[in-house]
């Protein structure tokens, strides 16, 4: 008798541990769905991002009906800039086009003559020029080929000086100047309209200030260090005799960095251009959350999935303590009827 209310009692704290089970259980399953009702909810809310469109060389211009919307056609031609045929590459339309909220996609190409008119194209060359001196003409113009940067055609031009600067001013030797001078008597020559009396070792070296002036040089820029014969004296066709010298020394240099340049008209070529016919792609539906007919198709599919594994798995957890409980209690009434059993025999 007292084995048989400890079971009874046994059995109801089971069935109570069970039922309080359930409860807690289908609350928690409650507070899950709501919990993942509102974030589908917030995922299908979620913003559209912007896509991005293929942008042909040139656009019509927008036409207008009497409404005020932009005009968009069944078929559009467009006609590309003109190139020379190894440019066609660059030029090639796209295979889609967008025009206005339309979009457009290629049905034929074809390539077609255009002449590419004559325009005007900006060119700068800058030329370097190292140890320069005060008495050195630089190049006043500059032959350049100037490139079409749209055809490739190369156009001959002069370009003309348009700024110079000089830097790293400094001395350096390999000034060199040749003189002839008349003589006058024995040792006596006339430079310029002085008369001046020359030895054979350094025949001029008293008379450097006077070689740059004749020679139309600024003593600021070039010094003579010394001066030297260049042979003997001969006769000249007016019968007066002369003779050669040379005077050495140095020279302020710098290097000068100059820039040419102009406005080159480039002549007008004959080319090609791009002929492409576009045919209006049909539109796309979207519903209020931005998405197409087919995305929506598609998510459902997707979300049916989804929430069939999600309740077999909610199923399976539920029913796996439920199956474990029956199970102690089916061991245990099967324990106390073996007893008894047992009991009766003895």
């Amino acid at each position: 008798m007292g084995r048989s209310k400890k079971l009874r009692r046994k059995v109801l704290l089971i069935s109570v541990f069970l039922m309080i089970f359930l409860v807690a259980y289908g609350d928690f399953m409650g507070i899950e769905v709501q919990a993942e009702q509102k974030q589908e909810t917030m995922e299908l809310v979620k913003p559209m991002e912007e896509s991005q469109t293929v942008e042909l060389q040139e656009k019509p211009g927008a036409e207008e009906n009497s409404e005020g919307d932009a005009f968009e056609p069944e078929t559009l031609q467009i006609i590309s800039d003109a190139f020379l045929e190894s440019y066609g590459k660059k030029y090639r339309p796209a295979q889609i086009y967008q025009y206005g909220t339309a979009r457009y996609e290629l049905q034929s190409l074809e390539q077609i003559k255009k002449e590419i008119p004559q325009k005007e194209q900006a060119v700068e060359e800058t030329v370097q020029y190292t140890a320069v001196e005060q008495a050195e003409q630089l190049p006043e113009t500059y032959h350049a080929w100037v490139k079409d940067q749209d055809t490739g055609v190369e156009t001959e031009a002069e370009l003309p000086v348009k700024d110079a600067e000089f830097t790293n001013w400094r001395w350096v030797d390999g000034f060199s100047l040749p003189i002839t001078v008349q003589q006058y008597d024995a040792e006596v020559y006339y430079l310029g309209d002085q008369v001046v009396r020359a030895k054979e070792g350094d025949p001029f070296a008293a008379y450097a200030k006077e070689l740059l002036k004749l020679a139309g040089l600024s003593p600021k820029y070039y010094k003579i260090t010394s001066t030297r014969w260049e042979g003997g004296p001969w006769l000249g066709e007016d019968g007066y005799w002369y003779r050669k010298a040379e005077a050495e020394g140095e020279k302020y240099v710098a290097d000068c960095e100059v820039i040419y340049g102009d406005v080159v008209m480039l002549p007008a070529e004959t080319g090609y251009a791009w002929k492409a016919v576009y045919k209006k792609m049909p539109e796309i539906t979207m519903d209020q959350t931005g998405s197409s007919e087919e995305e929506q198709k598609e998510m459902m599919e997707e979300s049916f999935w989804k929430e069939l594994i999600r309740q077999i798995l909610k199923i399976t957890i539920f029913l796996f303590p439920v199956l474990l409980l029956l199970l102690l209690l089916l061991l245990l009434i099967h324990r106390k009827t073996c007893q008894k059993n047992h009991s009766s025999l003895h």
